[in-house]
């Protein structure tokens, strides 16, 4: 710990949760604050929350093996309601932490108490770049977007944007180029009765997160509804320029040894070859109308990524390629 640090201690209890400020190792008793706020006032309003919405009892002893995520005789929208409660719970107490002069985001914290097993994590890792998330398909979603290996697919609505992809690796200039498309509707056909019925309720084709969160938190639930592999599709919410600009929305398959092309669906996916003779045409046709990385990935990151590609060499294999097209 270096001299000029700050630690703050917060021991999540059952009815508080008391702060504790560390001023160079040493505690300042001048700085203590205290929230009427701990797990056994969460658990008790979650009971009663979901007792109101569905008649049933529970207790902390549910609560927390659904947040372990371990086996529950409860079912899937109940534990999903309690995921729920806990994360707004968790999100309320950081908000109120912050009034207080505790910002977890600038300062490191040590968790003590029971409680803290619970919500630690969430608060942790509760930095400003994903405050708007608050599921995990809004989680997953945003890694997958910055380059997190996961188990989603990216897909777009644009024409446009899908060109841009196909065209704007440099290094591929001397092979043919793939657009996959896809027919959502039939994917739709297959997928579980429960997933079906929640579409059709909402008069939609494309899930949306709070629509998926009513029927499967993660993917593990995802899985369970079926003993069949499936492939759904939705949309994320617009938390960041680049997804909106993207027009992005996102497959996953219930089951992960399965790809969309094993599903039984597959005749569903079709693919347009983009012949590398077009590919320099279609790049400076989509270039000249600001379909690129400037408007891909807003910022300087885009900007960068542009001037890159646009100044950089072919490369060697593309031009060796080129040369024999043109001999005689």
């Amino acid at each position: 710990m270096t001299a000029t640090s700050r630690t703050f201690v917060i021991d999540i209890g059952g009815y508080t949760s008391d702060v504790l400020l560390l001023r160079k190792g040493k505690p300042d008793m001048e700085f203590c604050r205290s929230l009427n706020m701990g797990v056994i006032t969460m658990t008790n309003h979650i009971a009663g929350k979901v007792n109101s919405l569905y008649d049933i009892s529970i207790d902390d002893e549910h609560i927390c093996e659904i947040l372990a995520g371990q086996n529950t005789v409860l079912d899937g929208e109940i534990q999903n309601a309690v995921r729920k409660e806990v994360d707004k719970y968790a999100s309320d107490m950081l908000n109120k932490l912050r009034e207080l002069q505790v910002d977890l985001r600038t300062n490191p914290a040590i968790f003590v108490g029971g409680g803290s097993i619970l919500l630690r994590s969430f608060m942790k890792y509760g930095y400003t770049e994903l405050q708007g998330c608050n599921s995990f398909w809004e989680l997953v979603a945003m890694g997958q977007q910055f380059g997190l290996p996961t188990r989603l697919l990216d897909w777009t609505y644009s024409p446009l944007v899908a060109a841009h992809f196909a065209t704007e690796d440099i290094d591929y200039y001397d092979r043919d180029g793939v657009i996959w498309c896809v027919n959502i509707e039939d994917v739709n056909a297959n997928l579980p009765p429960s997933l079906r019925q929640k579409l059709s309720e909402q008069r939609a084709d494309i899930f949306t997160r709070d629509i998926l969160e009513d029927v499967a938190h993660n993917f593990t639930s995802l899985q369970a509804l079926s003993d069949q592999p499936f492939a759904l599709f939705f949309e994320p919410a617009s938390t960041v320029n680049r997804i909106a600009n993207q027009y992005a929305l996102f497959s996953a398959v219930s089951d992960p040894a399965v790809t969309l092309l094993d599903l039984p669906e597959s005749e569903c996916f079709v693919r347009l070859i983009i012949s590398k003779k077009a590919k320099l045409e279609i790049r400076d046709k989509l270039d000249y109308i600001n379909i690129s990385e400037r408007m891909i990935y807003p910022g300087l990151d885009g900007i960068c990524r542009w001037i890159a590609r646009r100044y950089a060499p072919l490369g060697p294999r593309y031009n060796a390629e080129h040369a024999k097209e043109e001999q005689p």
